[in-house]
């Protein structure tokens, strides 16, 4: 994002900087209440010794529960997307889109987490690194070359997370770290008893660094 600060800034009216930038926040948000922080649970699990396939049935779990909390955010939208779309400057198929790309930013996060716990620290690197040259190549692209505006730069920044989301539950299969094919709810209960405290901190935190964007847009 600072190497693209030059090109966004000389292509972008202050309404469509501020517009993608409140996109960004919007996505923040709702990243520390989708998964109720599933992917900190997945890592606190690994050094609990669990067979190799309830760990992946557990990860199943946390991709489960990114689902469903995202649908329960979409349904919020849909109840009240008029108050949010004047407080927050989006219009709601971007509030919509926001949910979306915070599930798949968390879907990352989970094979982040993965890499994190057994020291992979070269695959965790290469996959930040590379879906940070791909975002910026999609905005260049974008914004630059087609003249998109800010329109653009959120585009760019659904189409390299979604890309990087399937990725990342593609990597989690061919490491036997993922199975999707049954619902045990011991699993969720540990996810929900591990995360949900955590849900607060984690919001008040974005929050507290969103205020002003919000304060600014109103």
């Amino acid at each position: 994002s600072l190497a693209l600060l030059p090109v966004l800034t000389r292509h972008l009216s202050p309404e469509e900087y501020g517009q993608a930038a409140m996109f960004l926040t919007v996505v923040n948000l709702c990243t520390g209440f989708v998964g109720l922080n599933g992917h900190a649970a997945s890592a606190r699990r690994h050094f609990d010794g669990l067979p190799s396939v309830e760990f992946a049935r557990l990860n199943g779990a946390c991709v489960q529960i990114i689902a469903a909390t995202a649908v329960l955010l979409l349904a919020f939208l849909a109840c009240f997307h008029p108050s949010l779309s004047s407080l927050l400057g989006l219009g709601t198929p971007w509030l919509a889109w926001a949910v979306v790309v915070s599930g798949c930013v968390v879907l990352v996060q989970l094979v982040q987490a993965q890499w994190q716990v057994r020291g992979d620290v070269k695959a965790a690197a290469m996959q930040q690194v590379s879906e940070a040259i791909v975002l910026s190549l999609i905005t260049i692209f974008l914004v630059v070359v087609l003249n998109e505006g800010g329109a653009g730069r959120m585009v760019s920044i659904i189409v390299s997370s979604a890309m990087f989301a399937i990725l990342a539950i593609v990597l989690m299969y061919r490491m036997k770290l993922l199975r999707l094919d049954a619902w045990r709810i011991q699993h969720v209960r540990y996810v929900l008893r591990f995360g949900v405290p955590l849900v607060p901190h984690v919001i008040a935190a974005y929050a507290l660094s969103a205020t002003d964007r919000v304060f600014v847009t109103s």
